[in-house]
């Protein structure tokens, strides 16, 4: 009953429709996939990856944390947003690890002896391997791994801090994460995470950030278009005619000449299927969509700089003019969720690879809005995510919080 009187109120103040979309109704394709190995560090641009339950892998699987266990990102320390990890592969293709850069020159690194450090993989197999329960938003997740004392003093000096901080690790095989959010999805649905803050994907759009940039722009003569890295998503999804020739594959299915791909469309994606380029009888991953998301501080921060802004800068000044929600939240993008098959105890390996096309130079996007994802693989539990790869809705109805 409230879903339907949720569904009429939206339908009255926006004219936005419920129900089945057009069937196989092909929306965008993907543009861009963005790996973050550690939360609230800079992310790594790839043209290919596999997804699992957890979401891309080795997305957000490293986290900083204080020896209590308290998580910290860019809303503490926003000079993280400095850091480039990259992925670290043995010669037989396990993942063994990661490198940390300061991308700031090294007379603004104050205290830290190198630039970078190697940091290789421990997990709970590991002799001696140190395990703490570590909290996000007030959930507890048993058995991170701790990488060690010496990334925990490189990460002091880099990062200026006035206290410990330690740096864990997400192992698959001990660590477990449901997604947990009241009202939207709860642990009973199947769903799990890593190290994000609740949802384990975030797609962005890019005809959403053209909407918002020209308000901010046409509001202050000085103000700049923001770029997409203040939104920090996994999958940036474009206009099908905007994506030809964006997939190793060649140009988009012709086959999709739908409606412009509108801003802020996502908002009503409730059930969508990602579909393999060129051949889009090929379902690649299902999703849901859950809730849409609202934004904190980190989109203020610049993600060059690390310098941070408040509540009354871009992009949230802007967005609390027209996408603010009665829970007062600015919202932008959705998250969602889909059941996971059990992929941390069937036996199979925890370590999924990036494949070779991984770029390894974090590269600035240039556009985005939001959508927090939990993929289902449609066959098995894993699948492959490719640039160039297509956005199916089957399923429209408004998303809350209103």
């Amino acid at each position: 009953m409230l879903k339907g009187l949720v569904s009429s109120l939206w339908s009255a103040v926006s004219g936005a429709g419920d129900g089945d979309a057009a069937p196989g109704e092909l929306r965008a394709a993907i543009a861009e996939l963005w790996v973050y190995p550690v939360k609230s560090m800079k992310g790594t641009r790839v043209s290919e990856t596999e997804f699992e339950a957890l979401g891309l892998c080795q997305d957000r699987r490293y986290l900083v944390v204080t020896p209590e266990g308290r998580f910290i990102t860019q809303r503490q320390r926003p000079l993280l947003a400095t850091i480039a990890p990259q992925l670290v592969f043995n010669d037989d293709g396990t993942f063994d690890g990661l490198r940390l850069t300061a991308t700031k020159p090294a007379s603004e690194v104050v205290g830290a002896a190198s630039s970078d450090i190697r940091v290789p993989l421990v997990t709970a197999a590991h002799v001696g391997a140190v395990t703490r329960t570590v909290k996000v938003w007030g959930q507890p997740i048993e058995n991170a791994v701790d990488q060690g004392d010496a990334v925990s003093a490189w990460l002091v000096a880099t990062l200026q801090a006035d206290e410990e901080l330690r740096l864990v690790y997400f192992d698959p095989a001990t660590c477990k994460r449901p997604v947990d959010d009241p009202g939207f999805i709860t642990a009973a649905d199947g769903a799990v995470t890593g190290f994000a803050d609740g949802y384990p994907m975030l797609i962005a759009n890019t005809a959403s950030l053209a909407d918002l940039n020209s308000r901010i722009t046409a509001a202050s003569a000085s103000a700049d278009a923001l770029p997409m890295t203040r939104f920090r998503p996994n999958i940036v999804v474009t206009a099908l005619a905007a994506a030809e020739g964006a997939g190793a594959g060649g140009s988009a299915d012709p086959a999709t000449s739908a409606k412009p791909l509108e801003a802020w469309e996502e908002d009503t994606w409730r059930h969508f299927k990602i579909l393999r380029q060129g051949d889009t009888a090929a379902v690649i991953a299902h999703m849901e969509g859950v809730k849409r998301c609202g934004r904190c501080l980190v989109t203020t921060t610049d993600q060059e700089t690390g310098v941070q802004g408040t509540r009354l800068s871009e992009p949230l000044a802007t967005l609390s003019t027209f996408r603010a929600a009665a829970c007062k939240e600015v919202m932008f993008g959705l998250v969602s969720a889909m059941p996971r098959a059990d992929t941390q105890t069937n036996g199979h390996s925890s370590h999924c690879l990036l494949r070779a096309s991984l770029l390894h130079c974090p590269v600035p996007l240039t556009r985005p809005c939001l959508q927090n994802v939990v993929p289902k693989p449609a066959d098995g539990e894993r699948g492959t995510l490719r640039v160039g790869d297509v956005i199916s809705v089957t399923r429209r109805e408004p998303i809350g919080p209103l």
